[in-house]
């Protein structure tokens, strides 16, 4: 598709110009229009005369016959060249006489169009370019899964009610605290008291144990493996001084789980 501007002046009265949508043309057949046009144009920069024949000007007139044939030239559904019919009608119908100054101003705007419609077939012509295949995305460094083997020791029945399920209740709600905080951390990793791997088999544990202390039943072995792990996690924040929202709070469950596995075993 080529566009023109809007207005153009000279040529006549109504030299405004469309949007061109040309039907598809041969490459060639475009060259030879504009090489005969070229011609046309070379020769009548060499007329002084104010008038010119049919014989100087032939070659244009049968360019812009064939235009019309194509529903290029002047008509509504065609591309404007910015010449008014009335001037394109006395080519196209072969008049015996023209214009000399009109008849190069005709042949230039032909010449225009035509490279314009050699530039297009040129850009049809061509393949589609395939993308280029961006950078690969960056790998996402997926979180290590924990492994964790704890061997069980025992179960012991809880009563719907009375002290250890007071128990129960209280420190699965400090559980709950220690997975949001661990969550919610936003400290960088040398800030951190536990390792990735660590935080993630702590987190495990402590979703697991939740779970467990909604049964009936509990199981001394996980409350003992919990018991340590929290152990560990509460030495290192004292020992590192980081983080110790996280360590405080596993602290008071280590002495809580501690004294629930006293009242069952």
């Amino acid at each position: 598709m080529v566009a023109y501007p809007a207005r153009q002046e000279g040529a006549g009265p109504t030299a405004s110009l469309l949007l061109v949508v040309l039907p598809m043309m041969d490459i060639e057949e475009v060259h030879r229009m504009l090489d005969a046009v070229e011609t046309v144009i070379d020769r009548l920069d060499g007329i002084k005369a104010e008038q010119v024949s049919l014989d100087e000007v032939g070659d244009l007139c049968f360019v812009l016959s064939e235009l019309h044939d194509h529903r290029t030239a002047y008509t509504d559904t065609g591309p404007s060249l910015a010449i008014s019919p009335s001037v394109l009608t006395r080519y196209v119908k072969f008049h015996p006489t023209y214009s000399t100054s009109e008849a190069r101003l005709v042949a230039r705007r032909v010449r225009s169009f035509l490279r314009s419609q050699d530039q297009a077939t040129r850009e049809r012509a061509l393949p589609d370019t395939p993308p280029q295949p961006g950078p690969p995305p960056p790998e996402t460094k997926q979180d290590p899964a924990p492994v964790l083997d704890i061997a069980a020791e025992g179960w012991r029945y809880v009563g719907p009610s009375g002290d250890l399920k007071a128990k129960i209740l209280a420190l699965s709600s400090l559980l709950d605290s220690i997975i949001t905080v661990i969550e919610k951390s936003n400290q960088p990793p040398s800030e951190q008291v536990l390792t990735q791997l660590e935080r993630n088999q702590l987190i495990v544990i402590l979703e697991t144990t939740l779970a467990v202390l909604k049964a009936p039943m509990v199981e001394r072995g996980l409350l003992a493996k919990l018991r340590k792990t929290l152990g560990r996690t509460a030495a290192k924040a004292t020992e590192h001084q980081a983080e110790q929202a996280v360590g405080s709070l596993a602290g008071l469950a280590v002495e809580r789980i501690t004294d629930l596995i006293n009242s069952l075993w």
